[in-house]
């Protein structure tokens, strides 16, 4: 299973949320997300392409800039997930950790 496979079934659990997923040292945003994050965030927007030549769009960003970005995709009116990583037996393991909603005033 591909990172972006990963990404879709995680998406999945959150379809409404604009899904931040760990990869390696960074944090990762594909398809529709990527371009919300990118615009946001003010990051670059990428596109890398499957196995099939299937186009997809990707933007991410440090492992330390999360809770500033988390913060930014709030106040924009985003809820945020969080999906951490885990070694697993010859595999990286993804899961949500965590959903951040704007906190009504």
């Amino acid at each position: 299973m591909t990172i972006h496979d990963q990404y879709i079934d995680l998406k999945r659990e959150n379809p409404s949320a604009l899904l931040l997923m760990k990869i390696g040292d960074f944090y990762e945003a594909f398809d529709s997300g990527a371009g919300n994050l990118a615009q946001v965030c003010d990051l670059i927007l990428t596109e890398r392409r499957t196995k099939n030549g299937e186009k997809y769009q990707m933007s991410g960003f440090p492992y330390h800039r999360l809770e500033s970005n988390i913060d930014k995709l709030v106040k924009n009116g985003y809820t945020v997930a969080v999906a951490e990583q885990r070694a697993g037996s010859g595999t990286v393991e993804r899961y949500i950790h965590r959903v951040i909603r704007e906190v009504a005033r």
